[in-house]
């Protein structure tokens, strides 16, 4: 498995992370446009009531997508439930911005609306206190995402390098105990 989460709350860079990780040649998912839809929470049918809490993955997309993937394949986006979606990834990376930065990117983003009502973006300022906290518990890594874009993507390629390094290891050491 060669998959790589990035998320982090809205505003913080996912879809940008995503094309730029695109433009520098690697296979990067946007999930907002490939994997995501919003379900009515008592039918789980799909709806058209955009609601944070009612954004979920398709799962047989998602499957599709990343199963039997051998080239690093970054997926770009975030729900507010992802347990379900965590098994098909070797690392998850959390894109983080100060409050300031939060506040003034949902405010100013052309792509959509969400962040800009009031109750939407004081939520994202207050889960935006939690976020160190909710990365030790997934065992994420964090990522300033309020560096430019092309250094934000080189320390993630940076970490899946190391990753990739340290799993080549473990597997030579798997083959030498196996020989002794």
């Amino acid at each position: 498995m060669n998959n790589y989460l990035i998320e982090g709350l809205s505003g913080t860079g996912k879809s940008s992370v995503c094309k730029e990780l695109q433009k520098m040649g690697y296979r990067a998912i946007d999930a907002d446009q490939s994997f995501s839809y919003f379900k009515d929470p008592k039918t789980e049918l799909p709806t058209q009531k955009i609601n944070q809490f009612y954004l979920t993955w398709d799962t047989k997309k998602v499957e599709e997508a990343l199963a039997h993937t051998t080239e690093p394949t970054f997926v770009c986006g975030g729900l507010v439930d992802m347990e379900k979606f965590m098994p098909y990834f070797k690392q998850i990376f959390i894109l983080r911005v100060d409050n300031e930065t939060l506040r003034k990117r949902l405010l100013t983003r052309k792509n959509n609306d969400f962040g800009k009502h009031p109750e939407d973006l004081q939520r994202q300022l207050e889960w935006n206190k939690g976020v160190e906290e909710y990365a030790k518990q997934k065992g994420a890594t964090l990522i300033d995402a309020t560096k430019p874009l092309s250094q934000v993507a080189q320390e993630i390629l940076k970490y899946v390098e190391v990753l990739s390094v340290m799993s080549l290891l473990l597997k030579i050491r798997d083959v030498s105990l196996d020989k002794h």
